[in-house]
Formats: structure tokens, C-alpha cells, sequence
């Protein structure tokens, strides 16, 4: 056999040991990884894994043994499978404030961490996991450290920046607001941008300078963003808003909040927010009447929409008004509410409020049966019955 087939052979079999295998988990400790890395001048990978993880065992099977996966993580990082529950894992899960397995943990040969990310995912998907790792531009905790000492981060930074805290389950809001301020129109046809603008978003309130982007190209970002997210978008910003305004306790400021929702939200989510989350905030600062006013006007809107937050709504409006005011006219529209509840759900928890409602109204023939039927279905189902019990007792004094 010549020098040039030898050298051919053992060229093959260490492609095969490498390539052919999956990746390679070197089963050696922190402190020799880092040596071998130095060594042999790769970064160090990291796949944390806990047994009760189901897709750790997924990602073993389809990604770690395809062929681009494994070429590229042999080639390019020592490679660990750690154990969460070990005492190497208990650290990085406290360094890094790990909530989430399988999690993967890229180091520089020093030992210093340079980027995470979560989860199974497709193996093309991992590989540019990896390769964001290598690139100090896309490193995680490369880029925290150079915005959080107050450096300038580019456009592309800050993006990368964003999406790689998104990834991991703790988006930095604060610099992805900075992020969205950067942007203008040119910059919605990348995906990854609109992205970042949706996740800004449900996090942030209509006084919000990424709110005020949306809302100058909204056309263009609603039509990028899947549609029962886009909902659940403008619901979270209604519930933001709403904890602004309590926080400041500023009425001008969240009836003008209320305005600006009217204009720009889609009609039906108007009139839910007006309905679920606007009388929430003169509740906060003492005006009840007020409150009631919106609930009640809201109310013969909103009932067309038949959704269950509206139905669940109209108890929990119904049952707080009940605790808190005697008039009659108010707690007769207080039963209009939880009747229409009861059109649409026959639950036992809204024949309950319906059974006080006619209690305080004196209405005790009605209160009784109604109450009797509850009592009934709530020892059924083992369920407490201290309040309906003694709403029973009061019925038959009176």
C-alpha cells in the first residue's frame, strides 16, 4: 500500500468516525473541554438536558446525527451533553437563568459564554445556531455586554440582539423598543423585523414609541402578522395600557389612551376593551359610577360579539356590582348582563350571581329556586357551598 492510500484511508476513517457518526460528545470534564478547545482551537458547545426532557431525546435522534450538523459541530466546537441536575448544570442553569431544556450554551475556549438558544429545532435551524455563536455580531452575551455598557449597537446588532433574547424567552424589551425606533418602512420586508416589532408590541402600551410605528405602517406590519397573533397583540396592548394608567392614576391621559384604541384598533377589540379593561381603571381611582356607565353602555355592543371573554365578563361585572351597589335600576342592569351570560353558557357559577342579583332586587321566590339548584349542582361536584348556603338562610328570613 503506497503513503498516498494510507494517508487516503486514514483521511476516510477519521471523515467516518466524525461525519458519519452524529455529532461527538466528548465525555470529559468542564476544565478538560476547556483544554481540549484551546488545544485544538474550537469554541465549546454545550447541550443541557433534563430526564423528563422529551425533545432532548428528539434532538438526539434527528438533528445531532444528520450529516451537516455533525460536519459543522465537529469541525467547530468541543462537544459536552451536561446534565441538569448535575452539579455542572445547577451552575450554568443559575449563571444563565436556564428555564428551559433541551438548551444549548456556546463558549469561547476560555470558558466564557458567547450565546444560548432553546429548544429542538430542524437541523438547518441548528446550524445557524452555531454559526451565530462564531459570529460576534449574532453572539447573545456578547451583544447584552456591549448594550448594556452603554455602546452603540448598528441596526443589525440590535436586531440580532433582539431575536436571540426572543429566543430564549427574555426578550429585552427596553433595547427592542430602541431597535423599532431605528427602523423605518424599508425594513418590513425582512421577517425577523417584523418579529421583533410583534414581540415589542405585546409588551408595550399605546403611549409607546413602538406603538406609535405600528400605527404609521400598520397596514404593512398587520399584514405580516398572523391574524389570531395580531389579536392576542392588540389584547395585550389594551392590558398594558390599562397598567399604565392605574400605575400613573392619570384620567386625562387614559381617556385620551381610550381615544387613540378607538382609532386604531380594529372595531370589535374597541369594544371589548371598553368593555373588559376601561371600567377597570375608575374602579382604581374611586369611580364606581363612572365604571358602571361603560360597563353598561359598552354592554349592548359588545353583546353581539359572543366571545368568552365577553360572556365570562358579564358575571364578573354582574357579581362585582352586586357586592357593591344597592340601587335597583343598577342591579336590574346588572341582571341583563348576566342573563345574556346565561343565553350563551348555562354555567352554574352564573345562575349563582343571578340568584343574588334577585336577592337584593326582593325577588326571593326567584332567588330561591335559582339558589336551590345551585346548592344542588355544587354538592354534586363536591364544591364549596358556604355562600350559597347562606344566601338560602337569608332568603327564607325575608
Amino acid at each position: 500500500m503506497t503513503k498516498q492510500s494510507i494517508l487516503l484511508s486514514c483521511i476516510l476513517l477519521i471523515g467516518n468516525s466524525i461525519y458519519g457518526q452524529g455529532i461527538v460528545f466528548s465525555d470529559i470534564n468542564w476544565n478538560k473541554a476547556i483544554e481540549n478547545a484551546k488545544l485544538s482551537d474550537k469554541n465549546i458547545y454545550v447541550n443541557i438536558v433534563s430526564e423528563w426532557c422529551t425533545s432532548c431525546g428528539e434532538l438526539k435522534e434527528s438533528v445531532f446525527k444528520d450529516d451537516h450538523v455533525s460536519e459543522f459541530y465537529n469541525g467547530h466546537f468541543i462537544n459536552l451533553t451536561v446534565d441538569a441536575n448535575s452539579n455542572l448544570g445547577r451552575q450554568f442553569i443559575q449563571d444563565y437563568g436556564i428555564r428551559s431544556f433541551p438548551a444549548h450554551v456556546y463558549f469561547y475556549s476560555d470558558g466564557r459564554a458567547v450565546h444560548m438558544a432553546y429548544g429542538k429545532v430542524p437541523p438547518n435551524v441548528f446550524n445557524e445556531i452555531g454559526e451565530a455563536a462564531l459570529n460576534p455580531a449574532k453572539q447573545l452575551f456578547v451583544l447584552e455586554n456591549k448594550f448594556k455598557s452603554g455602546r452603540d449597537l448598528s441596526v443589525d446588532e440590535y436586531l440580532n440582539y433582539c431575536l436571540a433574547t426572543i429566543n430564549i424567552r427574555k426578550p429585552d424589551y427596553y433595547a427592542c423598543e430602541k431597535f423599532v425606533a431605528l427602523l423605518n418602512k424599508d425594513a418590513l420586508s425582512n421577517q425577523d423585523v417584523i418579529t421583533v416589532i410583534s414581540q415589542t408590541l405585546y409588551h408595550s402600551s399605546v403611549a409607546s414609541n413602538s406603538f406609535k410605528f405600528f400605527i404609521e405602517n400598520q397596514l404593512e406590519i398587520s399584514s405580516r402578522i398572523d391574524p389570531n397573533e395580531l389579536i392576542k397583540i392588540y389584547n395585550q396592548i389594551a392590558k398594558n395600557t390599562l397598567s399604565l394608567a392605574i400605575k400613573n392614576k392619570g384620567q386625562a391621559n387614559y381617556e385620551e389612551y381610550l381615544t387613540t384604541i378607538a382609532k386604531y384598533f380594529p372595531k370589535e377589540l374597541a369594544l371589548q376593551n371598553d368593555f373588559i379593561y376601561a371600567p377597570r381603571y375608575y374602579l382604581s381611582i374611586g369611580e364606581i359610577d363612572k365604571a358602571f356607565m361603560m360597563v353598561d353602555r359598552s354592554f349592548s355592543h359588545v353583546k353581539l360579539i359572543k366571545n368568552s371573554n365577553i360572556i365570562q365578563k358579564c358575571n364578573d361585572w354582574a357579581w362585582y356590582f352586586y357586592e357593591n351597589y344597592n340601587n335597583a335600576s343598577q342591579l336590574s342592569a346588572a341582571l341583563k348582563w348576566v342573563d345574556y351570560g346565561i343565553s350563551i353558557n348555562t354555567s352554574y357559577d352564573f345562575i349563582d350571581t343571578k340568584a343574588h342579583l334577585y336577592y337584593k332586587l326582593g325577588r326571593m321566590d326567584e332567588a330561591e329556586e335559582l339558589a336551590t339548584q345551585v346548592l344542588q349542582y355544587y354538592k354534586s361536584i363536591d364544591k364549596d357551598t358556604t355562600n350559597i348556603t347562606a344566601l338560602l338562610a337569608k332568603v327564607k328570613i325575608n
